[in-house]
């Protein structure tokens, strides 16, 4: 296959030149490595995104969590009902809306989650290994030029590039 045949995202002679297989690994092997840290805390990978959602943006609706978690709600909300029994969030009605469900850290959730963090400053070095400043920059607008590609919404990408409301 010729390289202009690689552009378009599809597979080459080998998977090592197939982009998505490689943007997968790295994930799923960077989840596998520090599922073990937060194992230690009580946590799977589920939990711990869950919990980073709801304390960066202050507490959040269910449909918020879903969507910066980009997590389907029965999903999500086994999670929050497990986090809730660990008692590391709460759920409590929104002050605007009372039919919504706001999710909010706990005292221990903050305690929790301030220790994942320690441990994630930890792993992550040891992930991005010998990568310059220049690598990371390159590497980080890539990747946003790669989300921006699929969320098409202006106010939704902005949102989610910034983790904010």
């Amino acid at each position: 296959m010729s390289e202009a045949g690689r552009l378009d995202g599809s597979i080459g002679e080998n998977f090592d030149e197939y982009l998505f297989y490689l943007i997968t690994q790295v994930q799923n092997r960077r989840v596998r490595d520090f599922t073990p840290a937060l194992e230690s805390l009580g946590l799977t990978i589920s939990l711990w995104r869950a919990l980073s959602t709801i304390n960066q943006l202050g507490g959040c609706l269910m449909s918020e969590l879903a969507e910066f978690t980009t997590t389907d709600r029965t999903t999500l909300t086994r999670s929050v009902d497990q986090l809730v029994e660990l008692a590391l969030v709460e759920r409590c009605a929104s002050p605007d809306d009372r039919r919504l469900v706001r999710v909010e850290l706990t005292e221990r959730g903050h305690g929790v989650f301030a220790q994942s963090v320690q441990r994630l400053a930890e792993h992550n070095p040891r992930v991005l290994g010998d990568l310059s400043p220049e690598d990371l920059r390159t590497l980080r607008a890539l990747l946003q030029r790669l989300l921006r590609n699929i969320v098409r919404d202006d106010a939704l990408f902005d949102q989610v590039l910034n983790f904010r409301r």
